[in-house]
């Protein structure tokens, strides 16, 4: 926190302070000068955390962090996790660890034994031991003060997570270690992505805060003009996809940049290797909130190879983070950007999902191009959603919101994957979107000619072949709708749907679709699973067009 010598200012630090209200893993120790904290501790972030599900045979990967122990130096003695199966059956698991810690940031992966005998839901409370000085102290799950201990769930799976043959699965929006700063953090590229993958996920978009990643390493209030933050998030992320075969992280950012009416709006950008500024929602300078940068001129700032997404576009922030940090949402407008690859359709929640998933639909029939991606935009937040609601004052935490991997992103991937080829994927809108079932829809016409989805059929007659898989874990698949959209009149109809099924858990069906000169359609899949909180269990594919003349 810097000096300041004027008490105004001050209480100007803290309507910024009090306007950021983020959704992540909470930074505790940032004071306003002569202003107290419910929530302070003079000791470190202590922080557990865990998959909400696990793919079959793998071990249980516990997280700890420790954030802060510069300031706090802490003595940390013992983990013991207390696990709680079917039928009141219980276990427990107990780990030295013995480790005194003095530094800014320290992260350890526990692989749990894999001899754990219960499948399904269970429950786990992660008891730690610890030393602050010569005092011992104890804490379940994290040391938070305005939190509650209660046990993660997490779901043993005993059959893979769905999805098809050249498939990965993963999640498009997630912020990592290199977002820190007033409220908040996350974890390293390296734990999210081997937590990631112990939950079945191929591939991960971390996509960090533009205001974070121009930062000093070592505070978040001062930029960085050499960028030191940024090569390392870059090169960190090069040699992870350089070391690991079977997955692969996406390096990303999130840009805060001025729509159509000159206020912050974030924007997902994939894949490029130069830093784009983004600073004006940030919090960081007094007065200065004006975007760095409109939505048209990142788009013209992009290399080739990167793709550029609408991040939650149609969350509103809340009346402080519009007054006190310009902070607005996307508009008709800045949906018609030139060079726009798509939308961020869902976030990890149910909030605002019908209200883009309308705009997206009105724009494909009004003739614009534009993809879907789903992500949670997850700080961590592996099994539970902590967060600073009230600065300074309260703090919550929710087992249903902005879980990693809730939402997530099916990406067709017959190569081998990197981040170029992802990229590529999402720039060609070769993906679909889904809760917890598998659906793909894809074209074929003369030759065994394959079109994916973001395709388009440029003969009379084609075939479209779609493909949808579930498991008892998620439940039935209770109906599927094609739908054909009519450029030329505008208007969207029901082709075939279907609600009962001879295998309610695997589905294949192929279609004959024509065409004649001077008609473009397109076509679009749709799921509805069974209805399980917090999430509905749902699915939608990206459009494949058809014409006989390729635009």
């Amino acid at each position: 926190m810097p000096f300041y010598a004027d008490s105004t200012i001050y209480f100007f630090d803290f309507l910024l302070f009090a306007a950021s209200m983020f959704f992540a893993y909470a930074e505790i120790h940032y004071r306003i000068p002569f202003l107290g904290s419910r929530y302070y501790k003079n000791e470190p972030e202590i922080i557990a955390d865990i998959p909400r599900r696990l793919e079959p045979n793998h071990r249980i990967p516990l997280l700890l962090i420790v954030k802060d122990a510069d300031k706090f130096p802490v003595f940390l003695e013992t983990v013991k996790l207390q696990i709680s199966g079917k039928n009141d059956t219980e276990l427990e698991i107990g780990f030295e660890i013995n480790k005194n810690i003095e530094s800014t940031f320290w992260e350890r992966i526990i692989e749990v034994d894999d001899k754990i005998p219960f499948t399904g839901l269970i429950e786990i409370s992660v008891h730690i031991d610890y030393k602050i000085g010569d005092k011992r102290l104890h804490c379940i799950n994290d040391n938070y003060k305005r939190t509650r201990p209660t046990p993660f769930s997490i779901f043993m799976a005993d059959t893979p997570l769905p999805y098809a043959r050249n498939y990965l699965s993963g999640d498009l929006h997630v912020h990592s270690s290199f977002t820190d700063d007033q409220l908040e953090f996350g974890a390293s590229p390296e734990a999210t992505a081997a937590l990631a993958r112990a939950m079945g996920h191929g591939f991960v978009g971390i996509t960090d805060h533009s205001y974070d990643l121009d930062d000093l390493p070592d505070n978040y209030l001062i930029n960085d003009p050499v960028q030191q933050k940024w090569k390392k998030f870059q090169k960190d992320i090069a040699a992870f996809n350089c070391e690991n075969k079977n997955f692969v992280i996406i390096p990303g950012e999130e840009v805060s940049c001025g729509n159509a009416k000159g206020e912050n709006a974030h924007f997902l950008i994939f894949n490029n290797s130069a830093l784009i500024p983004g600073t004006g929602d940030g919090g960081e300078k007094w007065l200065q909130f004006k975007p760095d940068l409109t939505i048209s001129e990142v788009i013209n700032k992009l290399a080739k190879n990167a793709a550029c997404f609408a991040s939650h576009p149609e969350s509103k922030p809340p009346i402080f983070q519009k007054l006190l940090l310009n902070r607005g949402k996307w508009h008709q407008q800045d949906y018609r950007t030139p060079g726009l690859h798509g939308i961020q359709i869902w976030n990890g929640e149910e909030k605002n999902s019908q209200k883009t998933f309308e705009i997206w639909r009105h724009l494909l029939l009004s003739g614009q191009r534009l993809f879907i991606l789903a992500g949670t935009d997850a700080h961590g937040n592996f099994n539970r959603f902590r967060q600073i609601t009230k600065p300074l004052w309260e703090m919550a935490d929710d087992p249903n919101l902005q879980i990693f991997g809730s939402q997530r992103s099916i990406i067709y991937q017959p190569e081998k994957a990197t981040p170029e080829t992802l990229t590529h994927a999402l720039q060609n809108g070769a993906l679909a979107v889904t809760s917890g079932p598998f659906l793909a829809l894809h074209g074929q016409c003369e030759m065994e000619r394959f079109i994916p989805m973001g395709g388009e059929i440029t003969t009379a007659i084609a075939q479209l072949h779609l493909q949808a898989i579930s498991s008892p874990e998620f439940g039935e698949i209770k109906k599927i709708i094609l739908y054909r959209g009519d450029l030329n009149t505008q208007k969207e109809e029901i082709i075939w749907q279907k609600s009962s099924f001879v295998d309610p858990l695997k589905i294949e069906e192929r279609f004959e679709v024509t065409t004649e000169a001077n008609q473009l359609f397109y076509y679009r899949a749709e799921l509805v699973g069974e209805q399980r909180m917090p999430l509905k269990m749902q699915a939608l594919t990206n459009p494949i067009w058809h014409s006989l003349s390729s635009k």
